[in-house]
This record gives structure tokens, sequence and C-alpha cells, in this order.
């Protein structure tokens, strides 16, 4: 077993198909995971980041994959995952049949790469992620550990039937679901399509995108989106992103219409076990029909259909969530920090606004 680390882009390009079949066959994924969020990633933003991917290989084939770049900010340099500001979930992928292995040629690799970063960033690392099972205090030698705030992430454990799920709601839920569902279908009409097909997809994920920045600014919350939202390249790079992912049945796009027009839409991210919540929007116009939570309650229906296990609603502890049936469930955030004065430094004034305690 031995380690490689890609830090050239050409390098990525020709691993990519490796990357990819390590990716599909895994036992559970993030898209964030596959080398086409990389890839993109990598096109559109962090461009004069220097890469720093680590690969494991058994002999020629590649069993795990450390999607990591670092940013050097002001002369502290940060090992991050790739893309980890726009993802819910970061991790390492390593075939199932290596992980023990796997994980400790990983941690060799970071360890020995200490002399190239000062900080390593670990955010958004669920409670079941290889990452989060390998970070603790004595992880890495010569490095403390900074435990930062969690980030809630509801998720719904799906039962077999639809009327079952009905079953976990409350009264007033039910209630409330069927009576707006009727009222807009006897007012307006109603119709629910889900789209995952590659020429859909790349037909209609721009106008979903254009859908979504309307929404918030008719609702007059534009400035709560996060600001790589806004930025021109990111509809190009979801755009791209979704288009290559449904190629391997990896997206869905679902949208309510009424009177012939979307109403509510959601984007959506599929795996082996899981539908996610990647992004979704509504029209204004019909807020008292409730379309959003409309949506979920159809999106729910069409996971337990389609024999899925989980229902993510990704980041966020909003009412609706919970109301819909969703549990809490947080994933961690740490920092690990060299031992040195200037590590030390660098992560009191750069993270100082977040909640934090010494682990």
């Amino acid at each position: 077993m031995h380690t490689k680390i890609i830090s050239s882009l050409e390098d990525l390009v020709y691993i990519q198909e490796e990357w990819r079949h390590l990716f599909l066959e895994a036992e559970e994924y993030e898209v964030s995971q596959s080398p086409e969020w990389t890839l993109k990633w990598l096109k559109y933003f962090d461009k004069q980041s220097k890469l720093y991917i680590i690969l494991v290989y058994e002999r020629n084939q590649v069993i795990a994959v450390a999607p990591l770049l670092i940013r050097n900010y002001l002369g502290t340099r940060t090992l991050q995952f790739i893309g980890a500001e726009e993802s819910d979930y970061n991790d390492f992928i390593v075939h199932k049949n290596w992980l023990i292995q796997a994980k400790l040629a990983i941690t060799q690799a970071l360890n020995e790469s200490r002399h190239h970063w000062d900080i390593f960033e670990v955010m958004e690392a669920s409670p079941g992620s290889i990452i989060n099972s390998l970070v603790t205090p004595n992880w890495l030698p010569n490095t403390h550990l900074i435990s930062l705030q969690e980030t809630p992430c509801p998720k719904i454990s799906l039962p077999s039937s639809w009327e079952a799920y009905l079953s976990t709601l409350d009264a007033k839920n039910q209630q409330d679901y069927r009576r707006r569902l009727r009222r807009l279908t006897e007012d307006h009409g109603l119709d629910v399509k889900f789209f995952y097909k590659t020429i859909d997809i790349e037909q209609k994920i721009k106008d979903f995108l254009i859908f979504r920045l309307d929404a918030w600014k008719r609702a007059d919350r534009i400035e709560e989106l996060p600001s790589l939202h806004l930025e021109t390249d990111y509809i190009s790079f979801v755009s791209e992103f979704c288009t290559e992912i449904s190629n391997f049945g990896l997206v869905c796009l679902a949208q309510i219409y009424a009177n012939n027009s979307v109403i509510s839409s959601a984007l959506t991210f599929l795996s082996k076990r899981k539908i996610f919540i990647y992004s979704k929007a509504y029209n204004r116009n019909y807020k008292r029909y409730g379309p959003g939570n409309l949506l979920d309650f159809f999106l729910i229906k069409y996971a337990i259909e389609r024999g899925f296990d989980v229902f993510d609603f990704g980041r966020g502890d909003e009412p609706y969530k919970f109301k819909a049936g969703a549990t809490s469930m947080n994933n961690n955030n740490y920092l690990v920090v060299q031992e040195s004065l200037k590590s030390t430094i660098s992560a009191y004034l750069t993270y100082r606004g977040l909640k934090r305690k010494e682990v």
C-alpha cells in the first residue's frame, strides 16, 4: 500500500476515472466526494489554492481519496476539503474492504505534510463520517484540537410506506398538509414533476437557479444567501456539475406546477440510501398554500417509493423541518492547529467569532 499526492490539475484529470469508480462503488457517498464536484469547483473557484489530494493505492487500485487543498491567506496556510464552504458534508472516500488501512495511510500522509500547513479546517463532519472518527485530541502529533459549534442537519428516517410516514405526524400537521393540498388543487390545479434525465437537467437547471434567486429577491432576503450564490460563476458551477452527475442518476429536480407555471422547486442529490435537499424556492404569490412544504411532502413520498432510508433536509434547524418529522442531527466542526505560536494566533484571530471549546 502506498500514497500519492495530487498537486496539479493535469494529474487530477488523469486519475478522475479511478476516483469515480471508487466513488460510485462506495457503500454510501456525498456528491461533494465525486471528482465532478472537485473539477467543477476548481474550474470556477479556488484557482489560486494549492491542491493537496491524497490518493491511497493498494497495488494499482485507488482505495481512498482525501480531496483537500491548501489556502494561503495573509501567511496562514489552511488545509481544507475542496468546496467545503458549499458542501453540507465533507469526508474522505474509502473502499469498504480497506477502511482501517486507508485511514492509517491518510493519517500518515497528513502527518508527514505538517510543514505545508498551519491549520486543518475540518468543517461539516457528520457523526458517521470517516474524518469524524479520526479527529481526536491525539490524532496528529504536535497539534491541538479546537471543537467549534456544531451544525444542525435535521433528517427523517423513512419508513417503508407513505401511510406509515403520515402516521408519525401529529393530527394537526396531517390535517394542515391535506387542507393545503386540497385548496391548491381546487384553486389553481396542481401537477408535480420529477426530472432526473440528463437532457431535462441540462435544460431546466439554470431556470431553477434563476427562479431561486428571484424568489429570495422578492422576499427581500437576498442578503441571507451565501455570497458565493450571488457570484456569476455560481450558476455555471451548479449547472455543469448537476448535468454531469445526472449521467449517474445522482440528481433530481422536483417541481410543483399550478396554472401551468412552476410555483415551487427543489434541487436534490441522490445517493444509495438517502435523498438530500441541496436548495429550493417557491413563488411567494402562492405562499398561503405552503408550496415549499407541500413539495417536501411530495419528495418524502418519492423517496419512500424509491426505497431510500433517509430524507435529509441539509443544514439549518428551521421549524418546518421538524414539523415534517425530522429529528435533530448535528455535524461536527474542528480545527486541527499546529503547536506553534503563529498557528495558534492565526486560529484565534480567524475563528474568534465562532463558539468553541478546547478539547
